[in-house]
């Protein structure tokens, strides 16, 4: 499975947008997650019970995740993201990890 690569913009709105799948097929409804926190190198946490701002939960057709504004220094990290659901409320890590370039 191929990484996930994203570009994330220092002081801009753009967002990272998230199809999540099980077994190859689409979640139905992305609105159904309860919580995300995505995991930087091991070592920086952005959990969106803590900064809901970073994270639009609501769209039932994909995560999407704005980290414009999170203050991140600029480089390259991995990212790995868990997400959160009633049915899942110890949370499952989503693969494949994310791999960001932060300008």
């Amino acid at each position: 499975m191929a990484n996930v690569e994203a570009t994330v913009y220092n002081g801009a709105g753009n967002a990272i947008d998230l199809q999540l799948t099980e077994d190859g097929v689409a979640l139905p409804d992305h609105s159904l997650l309860t919580r995300a926190v995505l995991e930087l190198d091991g070592f920086e946490s952005l959990d969106s019970d803590v900064n809901p701002e970073y994270f639009d939960l609501t769209q039932t057709d994909k995560l999407s995740i704005l980290l414009g504004s999170a203050g991140i220094r600029e480089g390259r990290y991995w990212a790995t993201l868990t997400v959160y659901s009633l049915e899942q409320p110890d949370g499952l890590v989503w693969q494949p990890d994310i791999k960001l370039k932060v300008v």
